[in-house]
C-alpha cells in the first residue's frame, strides 16, 4: 500500500484536508531511508485532532509519521531531538522534513492505562522523574499534560511536544496530575495517594520544599485543570470534584 493512496489518512479527526505534499514528503523520507519506494503495511491510525499520526510497517521497522496539520512542526522536532541528545526518554526521530517526522514506533501501553490498572506508586515516582529530566533540559513545560501522551515500556517515555513552551513545572505537574484524577475509576481513594506521590517526588528530585504554600497552588492546578475538563466533557462528576478540590484542598493520604 502507498500512504499516498489511502484515503483514510488524508483528513484530519477534525475534518482538515492534509496538503497533497505532506504524504509526498513522507514517502521522500521513506526513501531516503530505504532506497526505494517503501511498501506501507499495518497502517493504523492514532487518535489526534490537531494532526495525521499513524503507525505501519516497512519490512521488518515499525515505523510512526506524524503529518502536520498545524504551526508546531518545527517546535515539535527541536524538542525531541533535544530530549534525544540529552538523555530524555522519547521516540527517535528517523527523518523530518516540511511538515512530517518520521519516528521509530514505540512499544508498550499507554500510560493512562497501566496507573488505572495498577495504581502504582512507582511508576508515578518514574513520571515525576521523566518530567524532572524533561524541565532540566529544556527549561520549558511540555504543555498538554494527559496521561495518554505517555507510553510505558518499563519507563516513561514521552510523545506529543506540540504546546511546548514557557511557563511554571507546576502546571505540568499539576495537570498531569488531573489527568490521573480525571479517568476511570474516577474518585478512588488510591488515586489520591498517587498524585501527591507524583507532587513529592518532583519536590524532592528539584530540590524544592514542601509548604503548604506550594500544596495550596498544585491543589488550585489541579481544580482548575478538572473544571476545564468537566466543561468539555460535559461532566457533573468532574465538575463536582473540581469545586470540592478547589475549597476543601486535594484529600491527603
Amino acid at each position: 500500500m502507498r500512504l499516498i493512496e489511502n484515503d483514510a489518512l488524508q483528513t484530519g479527526l477534525d475534518g482538515a484536508v492534509a496538503p497533497l505534499d505532506r504524504f509526498e514528503v513522507l514517502e521522500t523520507l521513506l526513501s531516503k531511508r530505504y532506497g526505494v519506494v517503501a511498501e506501507a503495511a499495518d497502517v493504523k491510525r492514532f487518535r489526534s485532532k490537531k494532526n495525521i499520526v499513524f503507525s505501519f510497517r516497512v519490512g521488518n521497522d515499525h515505523l510512526v509519521a506524524k503529518l502536520f496539520l498545524t504551526e508546531f512542526f518545527t517546535k515539535e522536532l527541536e524538542q525531541l531531538l533535544l530530549c534525544a541528545k540529552n538523555g530524555v526518554s522519547v521516540p527517535t526521530v528517523l527523518g523530518a522534513e516540511d511538515g512530517v517526522i518520521l519516528m521509530s514506533y514505540v512499544a508498550g501501553r499507554p500510560l493512562v492505562d497501566v496507573l488505572n490498572e495498577t495504581f502504582s506508586v512507582n511508576t508515578t515516582k518514574l513520571l515525576a522523574e521523566w518530567y524532572n529530566e524533561y524541565h532540566s533540559v529544556s527549561g520549558r513545560i511540555k504543555g498538554d499534560p494527559r496521561l495518554r501522551n505517555f507510553i510505558f515500556d518499563d519507563s516513561i517515555i514521552g510523545i506529543d511536544f506540540e504546546e511546548s513552551s514557557s511557563g511554571s513545572w507546576i502546571k505540568d505537574i499539576g495537570g498531569v496530575a488531573a489527568s490521573i484524577l480525571d479517568t476511570d475509576p474516577i474518585g478512588d481513594a488510591r488515586k489520591y495517594q498517587l498524585v501527591w506521590n507524583l507532587f513529592e517526588t518532583y519536590l524532592s528530585l528539584s530540590k524544592l520544599e514542601l509548604t503548604p504554600h506550594l500544596k495550596t497552588v498544585y491543589s488550585g492546578v489541579i481544580a482548575n485543570t478538572l473544571e476545564k475538563t468537566a466543561l468539555w466533557r460535559k461532566s457533573t462528576e468532574l465538575l463536582s470534584l473540581a469545586r470540592t478540590i478547589r475549597i476543601s484542598g486535594l484529600p491527603q493520604q
